[in-house]
């Protein structure tokens, strides 16, 4: 819980390694644990004003997708 306002920071970065390092970290407790809803409707939230879903969403945000659900 402590770690997630600095999480969503992370997703909005601009700076590619902080972003792809927040996914990393993401990935990895999705696959310890499961995020509360409400937390995970908030990581969603943030990746859909942060990059549009389309045929360009890197190879980081589809792999983290694939481990949260």
């Amino acid at each position: 819980a402590h770690l997630m306002p600095y999480l969503l920071k992370g997703l909005k970065s601009k700076c590619v390694d902080f972003k792809r390092a927040t996914y990393l970290i993401l990935s990895h407790l999705s696959n310890i644990f499961t995020f509360q809803p409400n937390v995970r409707d908030e990581i969603l939230n943030v990746m859909s004003k942060v990059r549009r879903w389309n045929d360009s969403m890197g190879s980081n945000e589809k792999s983290f997708l694939v481990g949260l659900w």
